[in-house]
């Protein structure tokens, strides 16, 4: 697992192609939202990019976290509680234990 810098993810987020995204989600329209991609880079080589905004901003304008991972590392982060306990990222985690490394 690596934290990404924001000049890599904001590299990464210009150079993404659509058959990198394997999962992407939104979150229900409200006054804050949140997204969630996974990407893969490389075969076994994998990102999350995470972002948000307010209702004053659009996703144009909100600045992406990144964080690099393994196959391995995507598949114990996706039988932890943690991320299982969150509604943003309990679909990602779904997704990651039926389609990672199988």
């Amino acid at each position: 697992m690596e934290f990404l810098k924001k000049e890599q993810v904001s590299g990464i987020v210009k150079e993404i192609t659509p058959a990198q995204i394997l999962f992407a989600s939104t979150s229900q329209p409200d006054y804050s939202m949140s997204r969630c991609f996974l990407i893969q880079i490389d075969y076994g080589d994998y990102i999350v990019l995470e972002g948000g905004h307010c209702s004053c901003y659009d996703f144009d304008e909100v600045e992406w976290s990144g964080t690099s991972y393994t196959g391995e590392e995507l598949k114990k982060l996706a039988s932890s509680t943690w991320l299982n306990d969150y509604a943003d990222t309990k679909e990602l985690a779904i997704f990651v234990q039926r389609y990672i490394g199988k």
